[in-house]
């Protein structure tokens, strides 16, 4: 996988728990390079409230196409973007749920210009398309361990 998103934890549970941080600390883990860290969190109860997905930038026009970052390996096989590592810290697959806002916006929504959007029911067509084939595949999350880290 070759795409980076940042989470951000809930600000106002944040809050809370820092007043007594002692308390609160979530001492069960220890950052490791060589290993899984999305369990890892600063108090027991953090829990992600935003995804920025920052590399690449989620217009489907851009992740379009084979290759580095992009929905379909150098052999043109649609894949996802994100492991499994983010579904288990979220609980739910926010890789279709962000293929389902897009394609809300751009199939219910084209009465609304979009800069850089040219055709827009080819591109209704194509995200339609890539979030039926990732509510498909929901065994492609549970990815092993293994093969992301050789990717």
């Amino acid at each position: 996988f070759h795409i980076n998103a940042m989470g951000q934890y809930d600000p106002i549970l944040d809050y809370l728990q820092g007043q007594e941080p002692e308390k609160y600390k979530d001492d069960d883990w220890v950052y490791d390079r060589s290993k899984n860290n999305y369990p890892m969190h600063r108090y027991k109860e953090s829990e992600t409230m935003f995804l920025h997905c920052n590399q690449p930038k989620l217009y489907p026009w851009d992740i379009d196409g084979d290759g580095y970052r992009k929905i379909h390996d150098a052999a043109g096989n649609t894949r996802r973007l994100y492991s499994h590592y983010l579904h288990e810290e979220l609980g739910f697959d926010a890789e279709a749920k962000i293929w389902e806002s897009m394609q809300w916006l751009l199939c219910n929504h084209g009465d609304m210009m979009i800069k850089g959007l040219d055709a827009p029911d080819l591109w209704c067509k194509k995200v339609t398309d890539h979030l039926h084939w990732l509510r498909a595949h929901p065994e492609d999350i549970e990815i092993n361990a293994e093969n992301i880290d050789s990717q």
